[in-house]
């Protein structure tokens, strides 16, 4: 007695394509959550070079501008210079294009810069 096959291949693809479906989306998910980071990184960083330039001028107002016409969605932007100091703190809410879980979690980047012997260094707390 001879077995008949067909339509085994279609069984198993119908089986597989929503995990191959479920592994694209959250790749894509991953990547903007971290082109979303990094232009957060980078626009906290622009400013706070900014304000290393400018810091005799009081350049709060000129960061501010600067880091949220980069960035939309800023849930918190604190901005501290004391002393030789300058410090940031953003968060923005992660968003996500697939998997929309209900977590409260969000992109936190806190970048300090100070002036030591002349020259400015810049220390990343966190993000």
């Amino acid at each position: 007695m001879k077995l008949d096959h067909k339509g085994q291949t279609l069984v198993s693809f119908a089986l597989i394509l929503p995990l191959l479906v479920m592994l694209f989306a959250l790749v894509i998910d991953t990547g903007y959550t971290y082109l979303e980071d990094k232009k957060l990184k980078d626009s906290v960083l622009i400013g706070l070079k900014y304000g290393m330039k400018h810091y005799e001028e009081d350049p709060k107002t000129e960061i501010r501008d600067i880091i949220t016409e980069n960035v939309d969605g800023l849930s918190m932007l604190n901005i501290y210079t004391e002393g030789n100091q300058i410090k940031i703190q953003a968060h923005k809410p992660k968003k996500r294009i697939f998997f929309n879980f209900n977590t409260s979690s969000e992109l936190v980047v806190i970048y300090t810069a100070y002036q030591d012997a002349g020259t400015w260094k810049i220390v990343k707390e966190r993000g």
